[in-house]
């Protein structure tokens, strides 16, 4: 990768990382508030809904975070390079999936902001995945239409994932029963 190539991809990598972060406040409110719902709601069958719909945009948060994080540290290095697309596809999927299950069961007055918010986060990681495309395209190990999780960095991605992910989760439900016990 050429020094200009590199300095693209490490400046979009921190300003998406940003933004990602900026969506940290809606994704840990959106996983406290599917909790409270679980756990008082009358329907357990919606409440489960909305907890799995709530990992989908957690998972999201999460993969966003590592594709952004590693562009901008790594910028395409070795055993990164396929890891950057394949994070940024996966948190692609999981904000589409998201979004769609919002817009399919319906949008109430509540959800307005984090359908705007996954919006918003689809057109973000469509400029980032081309930014990604153009910047590593030339390189050895990326492979834009390998998303398996054969390289070392994406096994390494998909890791911490699961942890961060029950970390997340355990947190949340913690502070779910802490507001509904005040």
């Amino acid at each position: 990768m050429n020094k200009g190539q590199s300095i693209v991809l490490r400046v979009a990598g921190i300003v998406f990382f940003m933004l990602t972060i900026a969506t940290s406040l809606e994704m840990l409110s959106r996983a406290v508030g599917s909790w409270v719902f679980m756990i008082e709601g009358e329907s357990s069958a919606w409440g489960v809904f909305y907890v799995l719909t709530s990992m989908l945009f957690t998972s999201f948060f999460v993969f966003a975070a590592f594709a952004s994080g590693l562009a901008s540290i790594f910028a395409g290095k070795e055993p990164y390079t396929q890891a950057i697309w394949n994070c940024s596809s996966y948190a692609l999927t999981f904000v589409s999936v998201f979004a769609l299950l919002q817009i399919l069961t319906g949008i109430t007055e509540d959800d307005t902001s984090i359908v705007l918010v996954s919006s918003a986060s689809i057109l973000g990681l469509i400029v980032f995945m081309v930014i990604v495309f153009f910047c590593l395209r030339k390189e050895e190990g990326f492979y834009w239409k390998n998303l398996y999780t054969l390289d070392v960095g994406t096994k390494l991605c998909f890791k911490v994932w699961g942890i961060m992910l029950v970390v997340i989760y355990v947190g949340t439900f913690i502070y779910a029963h802490k507001l509904l016990d005040a």
